[in-house]
């Protein structure tokens, strides 16, 4: 299965944040979603003193790992649930506008993660 992952930020702990991730398909089309540490859905609960959280796209991790969101990714993909527990935004020109289709867009090798 193939597929690309595209970062919004960066993360800071691996077991204590959150990030939005693309994922890009080789027929272009583009999904997006939120991926949370337990720890850091409950750090934001207790920084905002409130009894509930919420965020549209999802999905909870153990951990921030490389090998954990590509797992995360490719299971989701295998299992089908991708289309459910992200959203489809458009394909690669309508979401990176400076790429014309999926082979311009490297793959994020999440260097900026712990291996």
């Amino acid at each position: 299965m193939e597929f690309k992952i595209v970062f919004h930020d960066i993360i800071t702990d691996i077991n204590n944040d959150n990030i939005d991730i693309y994922v890009v398909f080789p027929d272009d089309r583009v999904f997006v979603g939120s991926l949370f540490t337990q720890t850091n859905i409950q750090h934001l609960m207790d920084k905002e003193q409130q009894d509930f959280f919420w965020a549209s796209d999802m999905i909870i991790v153990k951990d921030l790992n490389k090998s954990t969101i590509h797992k995360t990714v490719e299971d989701l993909i295998s299992l089908d649930y991708l289309k459910s527990a992200f959203t489809e935004v458009g394909n690669v020109t309508q979401t990176f506008p400076d790429y014309k289709t999926y082979d311009d867009i490297l793959y994020v090798s999440l260097k900026a993660l712990p291996r």
